[in-house]
């Protein structure tokens, strides 16, 4: 290879996660000159993955301070659902943003903790932090599980009050919710379904 770059070796590294195989994807990590975000977050997510919780800590603790590396793990941790890790992640995190709140409120939905999501998500409105279309989506697959119409109620307004674009994924969201709790009429209202 004639220049042997960070990016250079990123390459490799990832295309040894990519095939599975992390014992040389760690090997070329060990022996860059020179590791960036991307480098430590590829070997992070691989390992999460893969399972490899221990590996996933230990190179955390290695880890320079990034943000976005705090995200990385919370990441990996909510995509094979260990989620009490990925909430300690969260905890201990100095600063949370958007991406943060996101990634938590997602992976309790996604793991079946639809209660801890809906507290999740009312600890992020305290904090200011404002919703994304993942967390409403999110929020609302909760409430579906739950049956709590009344919240779905309130988030549908809080869409229209909002200025939120209410697109296939939300519509489909809202619809859902309101068809299971038998309100039909009230899911289609203010929605253009034809």
């Amino acid at each position: 290879m004639p220049v042997k770059d960070v990016v250079s070796w990123n390459s490799m590294i990832m295309g040894y996660i990519r095939h599975g195989d992390l014992d040389s994807a760690r090997s070329y990590f060990n022996h860059a000159p020179e590791r960036s975000l991307v480098s430590w977050n590829s070997m992070v997510a691989g390992y999460a993955c893969s399972g490899r919780i221990e590996e996933v800590e230990k190179l955390f603790r290695e880890m320079p301070v990034m943000d976005t590396s705090w995200n990385s793990l919370i990441s990996g941790y909510v995509k094979v659902g260990v989620m009490i890790s990925a909430k300690r992640i969260f905890e201990r995190m100095p600063e949370r943003d958007a991406v943060s709140w996101t990634a938590m409120i997602d992976g309790y939905t996604r793991n079946g903790h639809y209660d801890s999501s809906l507290r999740l998500f009312q600890r992020m409105q305290l904090a200011k932090i404002g919703p994304t279309e993942v967390n409403l989506l999110s929020i609302l697959t909760s409430c579906t599980n739950l049956g709590a119409l009344e919240l779905v109620k309130r988030l549908h307004n809080y869409i229209h009050k909002n200025g939120f674009i209410i697109d296939n994924n939300l519509g489909t969201a809202l619809i859902n919710m309101y068809a299971k709790c038998g309100e039909m009429d009230s899911g289609l209202e203010g929605l253009e379904v034809f």
